[in-house]
């Protein structure tokens, strides 16, 4: 239900918080979400050319070739001296040599845990994410291929588009979002972009005219990734307020591991769905199940409360 490459807006939130500018939060992480997504949108055109071009065996390959690049810029980069902070640092080692690796993974996650579970909030959103993500990320990644090919009668290109269609929603909602300092009703706004995304979900289920549904497809893609993009960052914008600094890291791992942790058997599932049911009933019933979760979300006072 949430963009799933976060970890970098949460460490900036950190540093915001820590550093005294917790009021630039809102329209730094829109930047952050802003970079992120128009590489994407990128991505998505220069991936359809290149399979294109050499075929999909050769968009992986040169995918692959890509990651290495990537980590030969990583291993060139000059370590970061962290000598302002070199007192911390080694009270942080002594006090990590005289205790059990094990024990202190497990004192984290208490330490995280207690948070969440006396965090309404949270502890009501994080389930909800993670049936989200499944019901979003498994009809998205698994069946749209399928519909592009036997409802659009389209081929990678059309794919292509409706990623990008996805990203630029994303981004209009970064835009929006990075203009305002202050979101009142964030708990509704949440959950009712999230709903927004869901009606949007259902209209890649229905049996639209072939002269039409191409188009229906690219509006859809660009609302689905408008409410995700406005729920991600507000969400991300919560912790980073709400959470205690010295929590944020247990309490933003624990909340990566709930929201995801499910999505590998989702996309087993939304497969055996696609090719027993068809494309089009999988996203119809993905989507029902995404409202009912954001009505449910809607109706706790604990959310709704939160300004």
């Amino acid at each position: 239900m949430r963009p799933n490459n976060t970890k970098l807006l949460y460490f900036k939130g950190n540093l915001l918080f820590e550093f005294g500018f917790a009021e630039e939060a809102h329209p730094i992480n829109a930047l952050t979400a802003f970079s992120r997504d128009v590489s994407t949108l990128l991505g998505s055109a220069f991936g359809a050319g290149i399979v294109a071009l050499v075929g999909p065996m050769g968009a992986f390959a040169f995918d692959g070739l890509s990651f290495i690049f990537s980590a030969v810029c990583l291993l060139s980069m000059p370590s970061l001296a962290s000598s302002s902070r070199g007192g911390t640092a080694e009270d942080s080692q002594e006090k990590a040599s005289n205790t059990h690796p094990l024990q202190s993974i497990i004192d984290d996650l208490r330490e995280g845990w207690r948070f969440v579970v006396n965090s309404p909030w949270f502890l009501v959103g994080l389930p909800l994410a993670t049936l989200g993500n499944i019901f979003f990320s498994g009809p998205l990644e698994v069946t749209l291929p399928k519909l592009v090919q036997t409802a659009y009668h389209g081929n990678v290109w059309l794919f292509g588009v409706l990623g990008m269609a996805l990203a630029l929603g994303s981004i209009l909602a970064s835009l929006l979002l990075g203009q305002l300092r202050h979101i009142p009703k964030r708990g509704t706004v949440m959950y009712g972009a999230v709903a927004l995304a869901s009606c949007a979900e259902l209209l890649l289920g229905l049996s639209i005219p072939q002269a039409y549904a191409p188009w229906l497809a690219i509006l859809a893609n660009t609302l689905i990734g408008f409410g995700l993009g406005t729920f991600g960052l507000i969400w991300v914008t919560l912790m980073q307020e709400l959470v205690p600094k010295e929590l944020l890291g247990r309490v933003s791992s624990i909340d990566q591991l709930g929201a995801w942790s499910l999505l590998p058997l989702g996309y087993a599932l939304t497969g055996v769905a696609t090719d027993r049911f068809g494309p089009s009933l999988v996203f119809l019933v993905a989507s029902l199940g995404n409202i009912l979760l954001a009505l449910i979300a809607l109706i706790v006072p604990a959310i709704r409360r939160q300004e």
